[in-house]
């Protein structure tokens, strides 16, 4: 668990690995650099329970970096990733075990989530691909496997030397995960396993241009260096995605991403939430140029 500034929500996050059913285990948790009581937080919680090993940046930074530096602390033959703000259901870590002791050519296994609000009211679920082949084909659209509910063998990171790269803020993962497909399996497990938090504050949502650059370079990456193959229907959503985001503005971005992504009702309502007026001004504004955009391509 990598955590900065989240004394809000990190006593939940520990307390719900705390309170496995899968008890051999530890938590490393580093504290980016935290201005607020995280660290605070953190050592109180590790005072009560041993299996907390805490480590400090004296700056930030930055998630990748921070997650790199606990990979090198952790001694299980598992890596689970975990976001501080957060909550891991009671077996989630009994379960992934149990999966990826069952299934040798897994590398890495994910789970369904819960969506919750800041102040951890059920708004939606969000439901991912199952078996290799279809969260392969999903690589190109989405992220098929919901990073704070990872878990990794840790060969990954020893022996195939796989890391996060810290030119990637908020997409991180995703290159991982494109990276494990050159070395074995990636899957999700169907049980529920996570509660995550959608915060209207987080980097995600503040600036989902910035999060789709960095998910365009990695794509772009897999195609040119990783021999990676979409599907056609894939190309399809990519292309969609690219003009999309290019043409849109932040706000929009993020109701349309809720309305394709969140199974809720709860959620689509408040997705709705942005005036028909507004929508409408949009629509009007840009619907020419996504239409026509994808025929005026550059062929030098």
């Amino acid at each position: 668990m990598t955590a900065l500034n989240a004394e809000r929500f990190i006593d939940e996050a520990i307390e719900s690995i705390l309170g496995q059913t899968y008890r051999n285990l530890e938590l490393i948790i580093v504290d980016d650099g935290s201005t607020d009581r995280t660290r605070r937080r953190i050592r109180a919680l590790a005072k009560r329970d041993i299996r907390i090993r805490a480590y400090r940046q004296k700056v930030n930074m930055g998630p990748s970096e921070s997650s790199n530096f606990a990979i090198t602390k952790a001694r299980g033959a598992y890596i689970a990733r975990m976001d501080a703000d957060d909550i891991s259901y009671p077996t989630r870590i009994q379960k992934q075990v149990d999966f990826l002791q069952k299934n040798r050519d897994v590398l890495v296994v994910g789970g369904q989530c819960d969506l919750i609000n800041e102040h951890g009211e059920s708004i939606g679920e969000k439901h991912f691909p199952l078996d290799h082949e279809h969260i392969r084909h999903a690589l190109f659209t989405m992220n098929p496997i919901q990073h704070p509910s990872c878990m990794y063998r840790s060969n990954v990171f020893k022996v195939l030397n796989i890391r996060y790269e810290k030119r990637y803020f908020v997409s991180h993962d995703l290159k991982i995960l494109f990276k494990i497909l050159s070395f074995g399996k990636l899957a999700n497990i169907p049980d529920t396993v996570l509660q995550y938090r959608h915060r209207p504050d987080s980097i995600t949502h503040k600036n989902p241009k910035k999060v789709f650059g960095e998910t365009l370079s990695i794509r772009h990456w897999a195609l040119l260096r990783n021999r990676y193959v979409p599907t056609p229907h894939a190309l399809i959503i990519h292309l969609l995605e690219l003009v999309t985001v290019t043409l849109l503005p932040g706000a929009l971005i993020n109701q349309l991403f809720w309305l394709w992504r969140v199974q809720s009702w709860s959620m689509v309502r408040e997705a709705f939430s942005l005036s028909f007026t507004t929508a409408g001004r949009y629509v009007l504004r840009y619907a020419p140029a996504i239409f026509f955009v994808p025929f005026f391509r550059d062929t030098k």
